[in-house]
């Protein structure tokens, strides 16, 4: 039997649709990736089910009203939303009758202020064998590190550059930490060219771009690092805190929705956020920033760097309740939750 799976072709939400199908395999079915789910899907007797993973807005799931609300066999729509959709997306009154099942409480709680119908949260998975396949290879990265830059603590970036990223005011911080601490870290980018534009500082480095290298070469590099700072400031989930997490590396980020639905003060350093901001992204959603100033990041930084330098058993703390809490989002554990509504046990 065949499921079809329609994905958006965003890194992120493609390298879930394929945990999906990995754990689908494994259960013996055939996936087939869609962009456009058809009455020939619904025709053909070897095709069980669809999964539609997705934005949820009509930009991109649009396509998925006809087939869900007409087509008989078992179907999930798993989707995630950085903001509140906007009203342009209820134009069309069917667009609502989709029961949709959220990547957080903070994504349900945003498409049910919109007027949508949420049954279910189930956050985005790991693939904790990738995990432990990257250490060695991550392992001969940090050396190779360490001879380039010195013996230097080092930070990590993972994600693209985009105004909810956050990444002006990780730069506003690198200054001001600069100003007492610049030679005893390095922070590493692994994201897109256009960083360039944004950081100038002589310790700070653009190591690899985003989708040049593959998801297990990501991990290699959070296994070479001592820390990953994440200034995000909105998302649907969050998905290099969890990563970071299950290779043992503590996280520096503010307390935000969603984040702090799976961070924890023991395996993380996390500040808050002073206040939410409503920016119209596009016609399709409203993004939810929260805001803080650079101070706040810039204060966390220069505590972590201490912490590492001065107080290694505290350190080895952080990193060992990071990877033991990782362990919940082992991909076989949390998408049997989502296979278990299309009737897969």
């Amino acid at each position: 039997m065949k499921v079809v799976i329609s994905p958006l072709v965003a890194p992120s939400t493609l390298g879930q649709a394929e945990l999906i199908k990995k754990l689908l395999v494994e259960k013996g079915f055939e996936v087939e990736f869609k962009r456009t789910i058809t009455q020939r899907d619904e025709k053909d007797q070897k095709v069980y089910g669809y999964i539609w993973v997705q934005l949820a807005n009509m930009i991109f799931l649009g396509e998925a009203i006809v087939p869900y609300l007409l087509y008989k066999k078992p179907k999930v729509v798993y989707v995630t939303i950085e903001g509140i959709p906007t009203k342009a997306n209820i134009l069309n009154p069917n667009f609502t009758k989709i029961e949709m099942i959220a990547n957080s409480h903070f994504t349900r709680r945003c498409l049910e202020q919109a007027g949508f119908t949420v049954k279910d949260v189930v956050h985005h998975a790991i693939d904790l064998k990738m995990v432990e396949e990257a250490k060695e290879e991550g392992q001969k990265l940090r050396k190779i590190l360490k001879e380039k830059y010195g013996d230097k603590v080092f930070f990590l970036y993972v994600g693209r550059n985009d105004p909810r990223k956050n990444l002006p005011t990780l730069s506003k911080a690198v200054d001001m930490l600069n100003e007492k601490r610049k030679d005893d870290y390095v922070l590493l980018l692994h994201s897109e060219p256009s960083v360039t534009e944004i950081f100038h500082q002589e310790n700070v480095h653009l190591i690899s771009t985003v989708g040049s290298v593959s998801h297990k070469a990501v991990f290699q590099l959070y296994h070479a690092v001592d820390y990953v700072v994440f200034p995000t400031k909105c998302e649907g989930f969050g998905l290099p805190l969890i990563e970071a997490n299950a290779c043992g590396k503590p996280v520096i980020h503010a307390l935000i929705p969603p984040l702090d639905e799976f961070t924890c003060k023991y395996c993380n350093f996390v500040f808050d956020y002073v206040e939410e901001k409503i920016v119209k992204c596009n016609l399709a959603q409203y993004w939810i920033f929260h805001e803080f100033p650079p101070e706040f990041l810039a204060d966390m930084m220069e505590y972590a760097l201490d912490t590492y330098l001065n107080e290694k058993k505290q350190y080895q703390k952080y990193c060992n309740v990071a990877r033991r809490r990782a362990k919940n989002f082992d991909y076989h554990q949390v998408y049997s939750k989502l296979l278990a509504h299309l009737g897969i046990s």
